[in-house]
């Protein structure tokens, strides 16, 4: 049954002006078929300078579970005046969005599912949300550390579209009534606690208004993540400038496409164009995405003992093998999973395991979608699936790589919780709670190994900062460097994909990304596409001789710096460094353009020192007023000597 808030009677509300803060309780509450139940609701609102502090506490006293409890919920998420969009600011893979939520609205439940249009974040991707104008905004942040449950962000649109473009999408009513109903945003934080008997406490939500771009709201999230994130200790070549490959060896389909031996040409030709580590993707049992979790060697492509031999002489050359794994799925279609991990999977509250299409790879047969290997996510919250992860993660540390990096480790297929009632932990449980206990033994399992070894991640969200080194994604045109500017000192990796990929590389150093080239998919040798590398190494060496100002320098995206297009058309991008060493800016200008040249003025306030400029093509910086003719998909960057 459903209980809706704003049907039930208020019981008591309390002011503490100290605090200072409002206490409210509904009890009992009033379920939509008439019948009370024993439930005690209370919610309090903390006033804490600018922002508002929502916590709140369920006493449940029923035989029934909550399931979820939206609190707070804003009845009416009002545009500031003269606002002509208004948006919707999340993370999504690798970067973050802005949806519109005027004047159009695309709801992300079809209209089966909704009565009105509705638009869905949720944690740990997003731990905060922005409802912003691109010059004010407000604030939504979930301040939790445990992941101990599942919160979404939620916008509805009342009373719907009043013109539906497509099936789920369409425009936003500019009057203030529509048909005679009041036409308003709603805004809700929605938490999962599936509580039982009993009391359970939500964690804080905060709401705060800011003025000014994304970042001054993302400011917010910065202050707070101050108060628990700390850096975990990297190994020493991460610090320096450098380039990756990506390379893969196998696919499910028993491509063999590059035997262990091969590693060797591989590093050679690394040492040839300065790229300084290698993704080594499809080298396990079955080849990419066939027989997880299982991290043995590939007798196809060789013995256990030539893959080892070739990490060695990658590393005896100065190239750090790093080993492609996988945790989160277990490969239904092995005879592992039939016979004994079946029972360590996810379930749903039906019992049945939760379901992953997988990934169709090379031959017609799996392109056509005919044979593709399915994937099961596994409980991280069961102590016998941890097990099973940490005992396939020492195979890979037996191999002697300088680390590993564990694709698709942010997300779990769409499941959230496991309700199996054997698996030793509360039902259900939101199974990125496991995630850390996961990478906790991960860190232990490779301390123990003595030495450095690198932990990187795909995509990793912010929580798990906490253990890994480097994070791994692929970004558009569009890309927007939210969590850069989060974690500005975090190692953050790019996949260079394309034959004259100018575009990425400049974002690269836009956004002080490490670049991972992968010709043909990440098939192919790094000759395979001579554009790409060599303005790619003209980049990384340009980074290398300013490395005080682009590496070692805090990112600080477009705060700090100003530019005005003189000439040309307005497709300039620009960010901001400030020096650890000598807090001396830097300013990278790109034109993001394919057909034309800009004029650009670059304007740093309250300057320190006179101003030089460089470029991938002229490295040496020569003086500057600011003034830079760039050409199409171009780069250069102004310095503050």
């Amino acid at each position: 049954t459903r209980i809706l808030g704003r049907r039930q009677p208020l019981a008591q509300v309390e002011h503490d002006a100290a605090a200072p803060s409002l206490r409210f309780t509904w009890d009992p509450l009033l379920s939509e078929t008439g019948i009370p139940l024993d439930i005690r609701f209370t919610g309090v609102v903390w006033l804490r300078g600018n922002q508002l502090e929502f916590t709140a506490s369920l006493e449940n006293r029923t035989e029934y579970t909550i399931e979820a409890c939206l609190w707070p919920w804003l009845g009416d998420l009002s545009r500031p005046v003269g606002t002509t969009h208004f948006y919707h600011l999340h993370h999504a893979y690798g970067t973050a969005v802005n949806e519109s939520l005027y004047p159009k609205f695309e709801s992300h439940r079809g209209c089966f599912g909704v009565e009105h249009p509705m638009q869905l974040s949720a944690t740990p991707s997003s731990p905060f949300v922005l409802a912003h104008n691109e010059a004010q905004g407000l604030y939504l942040g979930y301040h939790d550390t445990s992941a101990e449950h599942l919160v979404q962000f939620r916008f509805e649109l009342f009373p719907g579209f009043e013109c539906a473009e497509a099936f789920e999408a369409g425009t936003v009513p500019k009057t203030d009534t529509l048909g005679g109903t009041p036409v308003h945003l709603e805004c809700a934080v929605v938490h999962f606690p599936f509580s039982s008997s009993g009391t359970t406490e939500l964690k804080p939500v905060i709401v705060a208004p800011f003025e000014g771009t994304w970042h001054k709201g993302v400011d917010i999230y910065k202050s707070w993540r101050k108060t628990w994130y700390s850096p975990p200790p990297k190994p020493k070549w991460l610090n320096q400038v450098h380039s990756w490959q990506q390379i893969h060896m196998n696919s499910p389909e028993e491509e063999y496409a590059v035997p262990y031996p091969a590693l060797r040409d591989i590093a050679d030709e690394c040492v040839d164009h300065d790229v300084r580590a290698v993704q080594i993707t499809g080298w396990a049992s079955g080849g990419q995405d066939r027989n997880n979790p299982s991290h043995d060697t590939e007798p196809g492509l060789g013995a256990w003992e030539e893959l080892y031999d070739a990490i060695r002489y990658m590393e005896s050359r100065g190239v750090h093998a790093v080993l492609f794994s996988k945790f989160t799925w277990s490969d239904r279609s092995a005879e592992r999973y039939r016979i004994g991990l079946q029972r360590l999977a996810m379930k749903d509250p039906y019992g049945d395991a939760y379901y992953y299409p997988g990934y169709m790879y090379m031959t017609e047969t799996q392109l056509a979608n005919i044979n593709t290997r399915r994937f099961i996510p596994m409980c991280m919250n069961c102590g016998e699936w941890l097990d099973v992860a940490v005992e396939e993660f020492r195979k890979v540390l037996a191999l002697e790589p300088s680390g590993m990096l564990y694709d698709e480790c942010q997300h779990h297929g769409g499941a959230n919780y496991c309700f199996d009632p054997n698996h030793g932990h509360r039902v259900p449980a939101h199974v990125f709670a496991g995630d850390a206990r996961l990478a906790d033994a991960f860190c232990k399992a490779s301390s123990e190994r003595g030495g450095e070894f690198l932990l990187a991640g795909e995509d990793c969200y912010d929580l798990q900062l906490r253990h890994y080194h480097l994070s791994y994604f692929r970004i558009g045109t569009n890309h927007l460097p939210v969590q850069r500017y989060i974690a500005p000192d975090t190692e953050m990796m790019v996949a260079v994909l394309g034959y004259n990929n100018r575009t990425v590389i400049n974002q690269a150093l836009l956004y002080r990304y490490i670049l991972s080239y992968e010709p043909r998919g990440f098939k192919g040798r790094l000759t395979e596409f001579p554009l790409t590398l060599e303005y790619g190494k003209r980049v990384d060496a340009l980074r290398t001789r300013y490395h005080e100002y682009l590496w070692d320098a805090e990112f600080r995206d477009t705060q700090g710096a100003e530019i005005r297009i003189l000439a040309g058309p307005s497709c300039v991008r620009h960010s901001a460094f400030v020096s650890h060493a000598n807090e001396k800016r830097a300013v990278v200008v790109v034109n993001a353009g394919y057909d034309e040249p800009v004029a650009v003025q670059v304007q740093l306030p309250a300057p320190s020192g006179a101003l030089r400029v460089a470029t991938p093509e002229e490295p040496v910086s020569v003086p500057s007023d600011g003034h830079i003719i760039l050409n199409p998909v171009s780069a250069a960057v102004i310095l503050e000597s």
